[in-house]
């Protein structure tokens, strides 16, 4: 979040490269904070990812990937 304004910077997917807006200092408003997800799938993202934010699509996408043992190539 930008300090001082109340805006939320945008955010590049790491993934897919999308823009989006991140709003993890806010939890209620973070999309990603309504995913439900298990531990396991939190490590491996952290771990494909170096604990870098993934836009919403990309979440649900490497959830579902993960769930069904479609692990992404990094």
């Amino acid at each position: 979040m930008t300090a001082g304004n109340g805006k939320y910077a945008p955010s590049e997917c790491v993934r897919c490269g999308r823009e989006f807006v991140c709003k993890s200092g806010t939890p209620a408003l973070c999309a990603c904070f309504h995913i439900r997800l298990t531990p396991a799938e939190i490590r491996m993202m952290e771990e494909l990812y170096e604990r870098e934010c993934v836009c919403t699509a990309c979440l649900l996408e490497l959830q579902e990937m993960i769930r069904q043992q479609i692990l992404p190539k990094v």
